[in-house]
């Protein structure tokens, strides 16, 4: 059984992979900016914590031994913020599941594109593979394009 930290727990990808995580027998962390907001499956444990301001990492990834990177930031801001935002965020949980012991973060980012000439959004998620990688303990990174399923973004921004 692995101690296992959890982020983007209820977005699409997250939703699907706590469940799963649980049955396995882990022991399931949530990290979550307001628990209180959301509701988890039994047997997982809401952690609040912030990987933008870095609040609650080192608590959250503290004798973990794998950490989920499903977050980024691509609400809110202009031209090029949600990359800044996405690079510091990455750093600091990096650097936090360094120090809390982890052996390896799992990230999900994306595609590139076929004709060589990455969006903005594309190029970021890739920095950012780039910076956990530099920063933290192994990485094992996949990439995907759009996720669809009833609830994700993708499949809502097509519906």
């Amino acid at each position: 059984m692995a101690i296992i930290l959890l982020t983007g727990a209820t977005g699409y990808v997250g939703g699907q992979l706590l469940p799963r995580l649980l049955e396995g027998g882990h022991e399931v962390r949530a990290l979550m900016r307001d628990p209180k907001k959301k509701t988890l499956p039994d047997g997982a444990q809401p952690m609040q914590g912030d990987a933008l301001s870095g609040e609650g990492l080192d608590e959250a990834l503290d004798g973990a031994d794998v950490a989920y990177y499903l977050i980024h930031s691509m609400g809110g801001g202009g031209s090029g913020g949600f990359a800044d935002r996405d690079e510091q965020a990455a750093r600091n949980f990096a650097r936090a599941a360094k120090r809390g012991g982890a052996r390896r973060v799992v990230y999900l980012g994306g595609l590139p594109s076929s004709n060589g000439h990455d969006s903005e959004h594309l190029r970021s998620r890739h920095r950012t593979s780039e910076v956990l990688g530099e920063e933290g303990p192994d990485l094992a990174y996949a990439r995907a394009a759009m996720v669809l399923g009833a609830g994700s973004s993708s499949y809502d921004m097509l519906h």
